[in-house]
């Protein structure tokens, strides 16, 4: 969504911890990669189940403006990316100039 000048994306990841979580920008394009590794076990008296999940995953993302990747900003609290993107006005749109 689109709020005060900026893009947010906001991306929920539960299970996953901030240091399996990649964002990057290259040629206007938003890449978000990460990796997921759950493992379980429990263990009782004449019993034991393990259980392990591994996956990854990458989602690309066209980005309206060209942007400077160090004006990107990506916070992950509570299983939540949160990333801001500036959006910039075009300063090409044509200016009606007034003539006198």
């Amino acid at each position: 969504y689109e709020k005060e000048g900026e893009m947010v994306i906001r991306l929920d990841l539960p299970g996953i911890e901030k240091k399996d979580v990649k964002v990057r920008v290259l040629d206007d394009i938003l890449t978000i990669e990460g990796e997921r590794k759950i493992e379980k076990k429990i263990e009782e008296e004449n019993y034991l189940c393990q259980e392990a999940f591994h996956g990854t995953f990458a989602r690309r993302i066209a980005l309206p403006n060209p942007v400077e990747e160090y004006e990107v900003k990506a916070t992950f609290k509570n299983g939540v990316l949160e990333i801001h993107v500036p959006v910039k006005v075009d300063s090409e749109k044509p200016k009606e100039i007034p003539v006198t």
